[in-house]
């Protein structure tokens, strides 16, 4: 908070008197929020870090206020840097081309994330967190439709990135509809976008549950590899979480007879960016 009052106070300038501020902190006490709101920040996210509501709050605060020019601009850059050819685009040959779900296009949901496997953890960290997006829009009111335009916004952003675009379309219509003060004419739509976003969820559920059943067998080893912690935990210093993923994803390429609970906890944690409890707990693992 005293950076914050140096930066709105005292360099004087616009750019310091709006530059966006977001506290991300674990001290989510009664009354901390507003604390930090009343003394210079634009938002507060407390952990463990959702990382949909910091996707919203990222969204409200820096993205929507660039000029419809600059956002044009990024968007055509992106276009032609991600342009795939005809010949690398994923083919539809693996456990989802066997899936059909009406409100995803699961083949352009490939194209885009560069195939099945990426996508699917997409699809997880959708079904995951909608649901608390979805209660949190349940008892809208007119004096929530601020705190409700921002939630929905989320859900519509996620939604495009799942290729679920009807469903981003309407949740697009309710985000402009709440910031209209339009609350007379949203209650049916709300009502039947959280049953709709629901009954997806559950179908996203049931996709992974099956792959997950016919995932093929783990080669089986008594424990975690100990170099790859280490790995893991010199990544988490650095802070370089494609690291940690990487060696990640090979502790959980095996079963183990023992210390199946501590490749998991290490992917939960590293989800929620708890790099510190990483950090604490493999030190003594790699003596370091």
């Amino acid at each position: 908070m005293e950076a914050a009052r140096i930066i709105r106070n005292d360099i004087g300038t616009e750019y310091a008197r709006s530059v966006p501020i977001m506290a991300l902190t674990a001290n989510a006490i009664d009354g901390t929020r507003e604390m930090f709101l009343a003394n210079g920040f634009n938002a507060f996210i407390s952990k463990p870090i959702d990382i949909m509501q910091l996707d919203m709050a990222l969204n409200r605060w820096v993205r929507d206020t660039q000029s419809t020019e600059t956002l044009m601009m990024a968007e055509r850059e992106k276009d032609d840097r991600q342009m795939p050819q005809a010949e690398d685009l994923p083919q539809e040959t693996g456990f989802l081309a066997r899936w059909r779900i009406g409100e995803i296009d699961i083949e352009a949901g490939m194209q885009r994330y560069g195939g099945e496997e990426a996508y699917l953890k997409i699809l997880g960290s959708y079904a995951k967190h909608a649901p608390d997006l979805l209660r949190k829009m349940e008892g809208v009111t007119e004096e929530s439709l601020h705190l409700y335009a921002v939630t929905v916004h989320g859900l519509k952003g996620s939604s495009y990135g799942i290729c679920a675009d009807r469903l981003a379309k309407e949740a697009e219509a309710l985000e402009l509809a709440a910031k209209a003060g339009d609350f007379e004419n949203m209650g049916v739509a709300n009502d039947r976008f959280i049953a709709e976003v629901g009954k997806l969820v559950r179908e996203i559920d049931g996709l992974l549950e099956e792959y997950k059943g016919n995932a093929t067998e783990k080669p089986s080893l008594p424990s975690p590899d100990e170099t790859l912690l280490c790995r893991v935990l010199s990544a988490t210093k650095r802070f370089d979480w494609s690291a940690m993923d990487e060696s990640l994803c090979e502790l959980e390429r095996y079963e183990y007879e023992s210390g199946s609970d501590l490749v998991e906890w290490l992917r939960e944690q590293t989800d929620n960016l708890e790099y510190g409890a990483i950090e604490e707990r493999l030190r003594t693992i790699c003596g370091a």
